[in-house]
C-alpha cells in the first residue's frame, strides 16, 4: 500500500493549490531575491569597472541603473504573464471564490494576441524612472555615487520596482486568460505563436540582456583603458556563449514544451515538416566549434575591434542562437510527441509512476471542528 501523504516527511507531501494572492506574494519575494541578487552582482562588476578613485560618472551610473530598470521589469511582465497561465493549466493555482468572481467577471473573448507591448512599455516607463531618480541623487549630493548608493540605484530598487508589481500582473494574466478558457477551451493556440512567445523569445530576451553583463564583465579592463577587443578573444567568449545557450537555455525551452502539453493545450497551425532534421543533445558539444572558426573570418579584416562593436556582435549572437536553436528545439520536441503515442512519452510515464505512489495526491482537508 502507498504511503499517506501525512505519514510521510513534510518535504516530500505535496503542496495543496496556492490561492492567486499566495501565489502573488511568493512570486514577488522569489523575484525580488533572484533580480537583487543577479543585479548586485553586475552592479559590483560595472562599478569594479567604470569607477574612479570610488565614484562614477554621473550620467554612466544613471544609464546603468536604467538598463538594470527596464530588464528585470521587461523579463518580469514577461515569465510572469505566462507563469501564471501555466500553473493555473497544470492545477497548481486554485482561486478562491472570491478571486473567482473577480476573475469571471469579463464576459467571454478570445486570448489577445500578445503581451509584449505592455512589457515593452511598462519598462520603458520604468528605466526612464530609474535612470531619473539615479541623476536626481547625483545632482542633489552634486557628486558621483559611490560603490553603495549605486548598487541602491541599479540593484535595491529595480528589483524592489519589479516585485511590487508581481502581484498585479498575475491577477492581469488571468484576468485575460479565464475568460478565453471559458469561450473555447480547452486553449487553442497557433504552433508558431506558441512556440515563439511562450517558449522562445522569453528565454531569448533575457539571455541576451545576461550577455551584455556578462560581454562588459569578460572586456571591462578594455573598457576602462580604451582598448580594443582581439578577435580570438571575442570568438571564442562566444563559443562559450553558444555553448552555454544550446545547453541550458535549449533544455529550459525543451522541457517547459514537454509539461505544456500535459495541460489542455491544443496546438493549431500546420506541422513543421516531417523531414526536417531533429534537434540532438550532441549539437551543444559541436555548435561552439563552428562559431569559432566562423567569427575568426569574418571579423579576421576588423581585428581588433572595438568595445561597441564586440557587445554588438555578442547581442546579435546571443539573439540568433537563442531564437535560432530553441525554435529548432522545441519545434523537435513537438514533432516527436505528435508523431508517437503520448501516453507512453517518458514524462507521461514518470507522472503515472509518481501518482501511483500517492506523491501527487493533494493532502486531504482537514476535518470541521465540532
Amino acid at each position: 500500500m502507498a504511503e499517506s501523504s501525512q505519514t510521510r516527511p513534510a518535504w516530500l507531501r505535496p503542496r495543496p493549490p496556492q490561492t492567486l494572492r499566495t501565489y502573488g506574494r511568493r512570486l514577488a519575494g522569489w523575484n525580488f531575491v533572484i533580480w537583487f541578487l543577479l543585479l548586485w552582482w553586475g552592479g559590483n562588476v560595472g562599478h569594479y569597472w567604470l569607477q574612479q578613485d570610488g565614484r562614477l560618472d554621473p550620467k554612466e551610473a544613471a544609464t546603468a541603473a536604467g538598463w538594470s530598470g527596464f530588464v528585470a521589469l521587461f523579463v518580469t511582465v514577461c515569465a510572469t504573464t505566462v507563469q501564471a497561465r501555466r500553473r493555473l493549466l497544470l492545477g497548481r493555482l486554485d482561486p478562491d471564490p472570491d478571486e473567482w468572481r473577480f476573475l469571471e467577471k469579463a464576459p467571454p473573448r478570445p486570448l489577445p494576441p500578445g503581451f509584449f507591448l505592455l512589457a515593452l512599455l511598462l519598462a520603458t516607463v520604468f528605466s526612464w524612472a530609474m535612470y531619473g531618480i539615479a541623476r536626481l541623487g547625483s545632482w542633489m549630493a552634486e557628486r558621483g555615487p559611490d560603490r553603495r548608493e549605486f548598487l541602491f540605484f541599479a540593484a535595491f530598487l529595480p528589483a524592489l520596482g519589479s516585485a511590487m508589481l508581481v502581484p498585479w500582473l498575475a491577477r492581469r494574466s488571468l484576468l485575460r486568460f479565464v475568460p478565453a478558457m471559458e469561450l473555447s477551451p480547452p486553449l487553442r493556440l497557433h504552433r508558431r505563436r506558441y512556440i515563439l512567445l511562450h517558449n522562445v523569445l522569453p528565454y531569448a530576451l533575457f539571455n541576451t540582456a545576461l550577455g551584455v553583463g556578462m560581454a562588459f564583465a569578460r572586456f571591462g579592463h578594455q573598457y576602462r583603458e580604451g582598448l580594443p577587443v582581439l578577435a580570438h578573444d571575442l570568438a571564442l567568449h562566444l563559443s562559450g556563449t553558444t555553448f552555454f545557450i544550446s545547453l541550458f537555455v535549449v533544455g529550459a525551452a525543451r522541457v517547459k514544451a514537454r509539461v505544456d502539453l500535459l495541460s489542455p493545450i491544443v496546438l493549431s497551425g500546420p506541422r513543421s515538416g516531417g523531414r526536417r532534421r531533429r534537434y540532438r543533445l550532441w549539437l551543444p558539444f559541436v555548435l561552439p566549434f563552428l562559431v569559432y572558426p566562423s567569427l575568426r573570418l569574418l571579423l579576421l579584416p576588423a581585428d581588433p575591434v572595438s568595445l561597441g562593436v564586440a557587445v554588438a556582435i555578442k547581442v546579435l549572437v546571443c539573439m540568433t542562437i537563442s531564437l535560432t536553436v530553441s525554435y529548432w528545439a522545441v519545434a523537435s520536441v513537438l514533432r516527436d510527441i505528435e508523431e508517437r503515442e503520448l501516453s507512453n512519452h517518458p514524462y507521461v510515464l514518470l507522472y503515472r509512476a509518481l501518482k501511483n505512489a500517492g506523491w501527487t495526491r493533494r493532502p486531504p482537508p482537514p476535518a470541521p471542528a465540532r
